[in-house]
């Protein structure tokens, strides 16, 4: 993983989740200044990420102690990308009010989307004002292992952390998450803790017990061992390669159905769309009660679509199909229930109107 992301000389860790990784990416961020992990947190610090990142970078800010309103959310284009311009002019308030700026994050999948940040253009901004650079490619990491889509993360190598997710795109079982740093000893600088009851061997630097929050932990690295044996890199290639076909062919159904629309471009693996004139809420609210299939919905600026995420290579051109005639058969029968219904009303006005009417001489 870390040949991949360009962190030849770097280090990581399995944890429980890319939420866990993104905590501890802002916890190595915020500790590189000011000796927070000492001292406690002193500064007003600043952190930065795109108005559709991950919401536990928020939920992070307050456990780290800068703050969820020390958290900047940066605008995002027509894309769903990160505005470079508007990361640069934030950054340059916060300096003027004595602030400091210290953690970007840059998403690689977002979570709705499925869309990626601008990462060349983003760390020559961080590089230039000395910000800690992280990558939360926790669903769209796997990218990397494929030579037709790892364009999606051109120079990733400039970041400083980065969180990958194996459960997702890679089918490893949950949970199997891994945070990678650039600088090999900046996980045992910030997490490493004396205990000479547990760690007395001469690798303690490389213990994971002294490179992660954790103490006690699974072995999650097993069955992440074990499905890349299995595939391989070219076999992880194919299955990359596969789960964005699938949601190109998803996007072509939808362009081509005179009943459906795109609610946004698709970049990656997530199709947003929309039965036209119906509500995407209600739709899938219906197909789960009626244990028909789960589809999750998604908000794109002002508008609420269905979210397909084509994250299972196993899937057929027939599945999808099928798919989409479930989701226009649902959406037929909440349109016929609502047409009974205006019928029913406008019937019961009509008969209240009669009764009440006197007969004409």
């Amino acid at each position: 993983m870390l040949g991949h992301a360009g962190f030849d000389d770097g280090s990581g860790v399995l944890m429980p989740g890319g939420s866990i990784c993104n905590l501890s990416a802002m916890i190595l961020a915020r500790d590189v200044i000011g000796d927070s992990r000492n001292l406690g947190v002193r500064h007003p610090f600043v952190a930065y990420t795109s108005e559709e990142g991950h919401y536990s970078i928020s939920k992070n800010a307050g456990i780290i102690g800068i703050g969820r309103n020390n958290l900047r959310r940066i605008k995002t284009d027509e894309r769903g990308k990160m505005v470079v311009s508007d990361l640069e002019r934030r950054i340059a308030a916060d300096r003027r009010d004595n602030r400091i700026p210290f953690f970007v994050n840059a998403t690689a999948g977002t979570t709705v989307r499925g869309a990626y940040d601008p990462i060349d253009e983003i760390a020559a901004v961080t590089e230039r004002e000395r910000l800690w650079l992280h990558i939360d490619g926790a669903l769209g990491g796997a990218a990397l292992l494929s030579a037709k889509h790892k364009h999606l993360l051109n120079d990733c190598g400039r970041a400083d952390s980065f969180s990958w997710n194996a459960h997702k795109l890679m089918g490893v079982p949950l949970s199997c998450s891994a945070l990678l740093v650039k600088r090999k000893e900046a996980l045992f600088e910030t997490f490493a803790e004396n205990a000479d009851y547990l760690f007395q061997t001469e690798t303690d630097r490389y213990n994971i017990g002294n490179i992660s929050p954790q103490c006690g932990k699974k072995n999650d690295a097993l069955k992440l061992w074990a499905a890349w044996k299995y595939y391989g890199d070219r076999g992880y290639e194919e299955r990359i390669d596969r789960i964005f076909s699938l949601a190109q062919y998803a996007t072509d159904f939808v362009r081509r159905h005179a009943d459906l629309e795109l609610a946004c471009e698709t970049e990656s693996v997530a199709v947003c769309f929309n039965v036209r004139e119906m509500d995407a809420v209600e739709i899938c609210n219906r197909l789960e009660t009626e244990g028909v299939l789960k589809v999750g919905y998604g908000t794109i600026g002002a508008t609420t679509a269905i979210r397909l995420a084509c994250v299972n290579p196993d899937l057929t051109a027939a599945d999808l199909d099928s798919f989409f005639d479930d989701v226009l058969r649902i959406a037929a029968r909440i349109q016929a229930h609502r047409v009974s219904e205006r019928v029913g009303s406008t019937a019961a006005t009509t008969v209240e109107h009669r009764a009440v009417t006197p007969h004409e001489n």
